[in-house]
């Protein structure tokens, strides 16, 4: 049985992490909310502060109301002490006068201003009704009205929020009344009560958010709670199937050490099985060479050098399997120079005739290299034979190489004299040509022969699985 892995959520230390996390939220909310209530407080006091002050200014500009009934002067007089803008409009609500103060916050000089309507002040007409009733009103009933706030956008200082105060001013007898209009810029104001609206907000958020994490954090631990139990039970099948596993693992080492035992047997078995098949086939060609030498027929003899090459190149496969540490592929390379450099001697080919051997990394087993070392034999041998006549020198190339995922190609050519016109090599009664044509159907392979510049046969069979040598 297989070990269960266990995720650091799944752990009591990554259960103790995510309950530190929250916790670390928890805080961060809670101190957001402290500061909040902080920024609340000193906003709310700021707002007492500014409301007692306007009070005050309130209460003194309607004294100084009160002392300036009839004169004018003295009225504008009063209107210059006062920090706030004052202006003073006549009954068709044009500016008679403003203070110092008005002209200092608006950015404006007397000259733009006097004269002018109310309502024409600024970067557009005051385009609101109820302004316009409440004036009417002052003007007409004596009343007046206070906090009246209005949104304008001015010429200098841009859009601003406005506290309106307007009162009555008494004229002297046949004269028209006035209106003393008080302005406060409450845009600071009103921002810092957006914000204080904003911070309102971002308070309940915060505790919205708080409960959702509280209600998190309860679910976080009864999913702990749950996922210990879960972690309990699961050690305790773990540690059965520990016990379990230990036993299986001892059990499979006793057999993989039998195993062993019996592969090292096999092994040496069947080095013992090549050596004495290479020993066996070494005997029949020294028989066969020892009975060539009591014949007197050249064609005879010729037939026991032939068998005795062909049992040669089956005895060096054999031969290269019992030295190889890999006992079901020789490495053809190898295999190749070594029948070449016999078959080299035994024609004795001396320094004329030169062998270019070009396979790399090719392994083969011994159901086909058998077969394609006795096809190179057999065309190696022809070359030596007849290629070459009378000392021509020459070059004898033999190739092996992946054509196709399953396909291997071997090519062995010779730049010699070339096969006799008009001769046919799956047609001729050479038993030479006979066994490459068998033995490359025993491949499940494909011919091809080239007679230009002298002779080349290139056969193309199925590649036996791993062929190619691990670097």
């Amino acid at each position: 049985m297989g070990k269960k892995r266990r995720s650091s959520s799944d752990s009591p230390d990554g259960g103790n992490r995510l309950s530190q996390a929250k916790e670390q939220q928890l805080r961060a909310a809670l101190q957001q909310i402290k500061a909040a209530n902080q920024q609340l407080a000193a906003s709310e006091q700021q707002l007492r502060a500014a409301n007692q002050q306007l009070q005050a200014e309130i209460a003194e500009r309607r004294h100084a109301e009160q002392e300036a009934h009839y004169a004018r002067e003295y009225a504008e007089s009063i209107v210059e002490t006062v920090h706030e803008p004052l202006m003073v409009l006549d009954g068709q609500l044009r500016v008679v006068s403003a203070n110092r103060s008005f002209y200092s916050t608006f950015r404006v000089k007397p000259a733009r201003v006097q004269g002018r309507l109310l309502y024409d002040l600024g970067n557009r007409q005051w385009d609101i009704p109820a302004l316009h009733r409440l004036l009417e009103g002052v003007l007409l009933e004596r009343s007046t009205f206070e906090n009246f706030e209005v949104e304008h956008d001015f010429e200098r200082i841009g859009p601003r929020i406005m506290l309106l105060n307007a009162r009555r001013l008494e004229q002297a007898e046949h004269k028209e009344s006035m209106v003393l209009l008080a302005i406060e810029d409450i845009t600071e104001r009103k921002k810092a009560e957006e914000k204080l609206q904003a911070a309102h907000q971002q308070l309940k958020a915060s505790e919205q958010q708080l409960r959702a994490t509280n209600q998190q954090l309860r679910a976080s631990e009864q999913q702990l709670q749950a996922s210990n139990q879960q972690l309990r039970a699961s050690e305790q099948q773990l540690m059965a199937a520990n016990q379990q596993l230990e036993a299986d693992i001892n059990e499979r080492k006793r057999m993989e050490e039998k195993i062993r035992a019996a592969l090292r047997e096999k092994e040496v078995l069947l080095k013992e099985v090549h050596h004495r098949v290479k020993n066996n086939m070494q005997v029949i060609s020294s028989i066969l060479n020892l009975q060539s030498r009591h014949i007197q027929n050249s064609h005879t003899q010729k037939v026991f050098t032939d068998s005795q090459n062909r049992i040669m190149s089956m005895a060096l496969v054999h031969e290269k399997l019992y030295e190889s540490e890999d006992l079901a592929k020789i490495d053809f390379a190898g295999y190749v120079r070594s029948m070449t450099g016999y078959l080299f001697g035994l024609y004795g080919a001396g320094n004329s005739i030169r062998f270019n051997i070009d396979i790399k990394n090719i392994l083969l087993d011994v159901n086909t290299a058998i077969p394609c070392g006795m096809i190179i034999n057999e065309l190696i041998s022809n070359s030596l034979k007849y290629a070459f006549p009378a000392g021509r020198g020459g070059q004898i190339y033999i190739g092996l190489h992946q054509a196709e995922y399953d396909k291997l190609i071997l090519t062995v050519k010779d730049d010699g004299v070339g096969l006799p016109e008009g001769m046919d090599f799956r047609k001729t009664e050479s038993l030479g040509m006979q066994l490459v044509v068998m033995l490359t159907e025993q491949l499940d392979g494909s011919i091809e022969v080239d007679k230009r510049k002298g002779t080349t046969f290139k056969i193309t069979f199925a590649a036996p699985n791993n062929n190619h040598k691990v670097q």
